[in-house]
């Protein structure tokens, strides 16, 4: 085995020790497993492989509608709070000119 073969191997070796540290190795396994179960169960058979994959592997993507939702909910809370910001300083302000007309 030549220099560069060692390398390429020894990264292929670090990379599945590190699959199988954080459990990637048996969590594919047994997806896969059940995919295959499913796909011969002829009383219930997965009809979209990947639709499958993506819910068992934790694809938790946000529907559009929702995240459209939650930013229009952001913008008027933040709305609000500059509002409130705007009538704070204004009321410190009153104070502070009151308070130096004051002193003086």
């Amino acid at each position: 085995m030549d220099r560069n073969t060692k390398s390429i191997e020894q990264k292929k070796d670090e990379f599945t020790a590190y699959l199988e540290r954080y459990g990637v190795v048996v969590k594919i396994n047994e997806v896969l497993r059940k995919l295959y179960e499913g796909s011969i169960d002829k009383n219930n058979p997965i009809k979209n492989p990947i639709d499958y994959l993506k819910k068992e592997l934790g694809d938790k993507s946000i529907p559009e509608e929702n995240i459209d939702n939650e930013l229009k909910s952001i913008k008027e809370k933040n709305k609000e709070l500059k509002k409130q910001k705007e009538k704070l300083e204004k009321e410190y302000n009153e104070k502070k000119f009151k308070m130096e007309r004051k002193n003086k």
